[in-house]
């Protein structure tokens, strides 16, 4: 079953060549409206203008903490994963319990936890 079609959805990651590869994993599982903010203020500007349906989040965007924005997601109902290289211990406890991709990001493991999320946001399962 392919995962997708409609269904929009954002990278935050400062480091290019690892968002390309995950606009590339996330084609290959069927989605297709993938947007790309490298930073923090990029990802609000984008969070306004499209609505994610869901999103990925690298940790640390250029010295800064994503969580604000992430918080901005949880009071929005957007469902999120972080991908990062940080070890989840050393998150805030209100961060621990959200999914976790280590980087770099495989195909499967993207695929596992959208699958996951698309048990509770139905939306994520759009074709």
């Amino acid at each position: 079953m392919v995962l997708g079609g409609a269904v929009r959805i954002l990278i935050v990651e400062d480091e290019l060549l690892l968002a390309m590869d995950l606009h590339c994993l996330l084609n290959e599982l069927g989605y297709e409206n993938v947007y790309l903010a490298q930073n923090i203020s990029r990802a609000f500007e984008l969070f306004d203008a499209i609505h994610p349906d869901f999103a990925i989040l690298d940790v640390n965007i250029g010295g800064d903490l994503v969580f604000p924005f992430a918080t901005n997601l949880v009071s929005h109902n957007v469902p999120f994963v972080f991908s990062t290289g940080v070890r989840p211990e050393t998150f805030s406890v209100e961060w621990q319990n959200y999914a976790i991709l280590s980087k770099p990001v495989i195909g499967t493991q993207l695929d596992v936890a959208m699958r996951s999320l698309a048990v509770s946001h139905p939306i994520l399962a759009r074709r």
